[in-house]
């Protein structure tokens, strides 16, 4: 038996046509866009601006040019952080982020006299606008970061009054949804300055490799520095960056296996209905919460409602998160255990230092899956 719940990492199994278009890429293309003019560069140049217009497209952005390609959302959060923020700037986050955002904060913190405070979610992870309001009206705040579903408990913020807020105050705002993006229904604001950071190979059900950093307006692009510079196959005549979207902030060759795996697995989603595909995770999730709140020895995390989507963290009373990860995997049971990356939303659930035990669940999970999963946990508890 194999049962894999890990999905809040990298998604399983991947749709078949994205290994297929893959392989097509590799067989019949497999060169650079925008460096030449002999056919198969162009033919790779229309294919990257068709993926880049499809992804513009999904995340509800109507100009392509303002969708950058990075490797990851790490990398995306870094090229926005390090290229937005000057010395002495002030960043509202909150204690959900993945270390991805807190990390790079704490880094610029000591590197550039950057200054954040966080807004503390409550025992469940959730964070309420009164609470980004009453902060906003308090202190002048260069930025809002701010992860619109967390790794670890699965709560959705709500991003629309968020950013909605944030546009009225006049402060930009970056959004962490690499869990969220493929999961649940993520478009683009258009009143103020918002900036999304996604991955490719989590619920967008890429491969690694590819990530990217979007735009709601040129204006916002213009103001991030590039985190990188070199070739970009424009205005090669000239030793200096060039100044508009993407290429200002897209140096270097593009990962265009993994970006074609977004394009397929972008066509997939669009093609399956992405509606069908979070109602099949809520329901999953529905089924998790249920049977693990039914075992004696298991503390449930999250709001066990309607903002909890996909992912369900739970402790073991008498035995460390290692120790059931251990037990659940012997079993065949593949999930994560720990910390997660985000020590922060640890804290604000009450599970640090020892974390939790972490099943995150994919479209191609099924709700025997669950059941088996949920009777190992069941199995492990009684003999304790």
């Amino acid at each position: 038996m194999e049962i894999y719940l890990d999905n809040a990492a990298t998604s399983h199994k991947k749709p078949k046509e994205v290994i297929e278009k893959v392989m097509e890429y590799l067989k019949e293309t497999s060169c650079n866009p925008g460096r030449s003019a002999y056919p198969l560069a162009v033919k790779a140049g229309r294919l990257l601006f068709d993926i880049r217009e499809k992804l513009a497209s999904f995340f509800g952005v109507d100009e392509p040019t303002r969708l950058v390609f990075t490797r990851n959302a790490t990398e995306a959060i870094n090229l926005f952080l390090r290229g937005f923020l000057s010395p002495g700037s002030k960043v509202l986050t909150t204690s959900m982020e993945h270390n991805a955002v807190m990390r790079t904060l704490s880094a610029l913190s000591e590197e550039r006299n950057v200054r954040f405070e966080k807004i503390w979610g409550d025992g469940r992870g959730v964070l309420e606008p009164a609470q980004f309001r009453e902060a906003l009206r308090k202190e002048k705040y260069d930025l809002v970061v701010v992860n619109h579903m967390s790794n670890v408990s699965g709560t959705l913020a709500p991003l629309e009054e968020i950013c909605s807020l944030c546009a009225d105050m006049g402060v930009p705002v970056l959004v962490d949804v690499a869990q969220s993006a493929g999961t649940v229904l993520v478009k683009m604001p258009s009143e103020g300055d918002v900036a999304f950071a996604f991955t490719g190979h989590k619920s967008l059900m890429a491969i690694q490799g590819v990530g990217g950093l979007i735009f709601n307006n040129d204006s916002l692009g213009k103001r991030v520095k590039p985190l990188i510079t070199g070739g970009t196959g424009s205005l090669s005549s000239k030793e200096v960056q060039p100044d508009f979207l993407p290429d200002k902030l897209e140096s270097g060759t593009l990962p265009m296996p993994a970006i074609v795996a977004l394009g397929a697995a972008i066509d997939f989603i669009n093609s399956t209905g992405l509606g069908k595909m979070e109602n099949h995770k809520r329901r999953l999730t529905r089924s998790l919460i249920k049977g693990l709140s039914e075992i004696e020895k298991v503390t449930l995390y999250g709001t066990k409602d309607e903002r909890q989507v996909g992912v369900v963290s739970f402790t073991l009373k008498g035995m460390t998160t290692s120790e059931a990860g251990d037990k659940l995997s012997s079993a065949g049971v593949y999930c994560r255990v720990g910390l997660h990356c985000a020590p922060s939303a640890h804290r604000t659930l009450g599970t640090y230092p020892d974390g939790t035990i972490r099943f995150s669940v994919g479209y191609f999970n099924t709700e025997e899956d669950v059941r088996l999963a949920v009777d190992e946990v069941r199995k492990i508890a009684e003999k304790r």
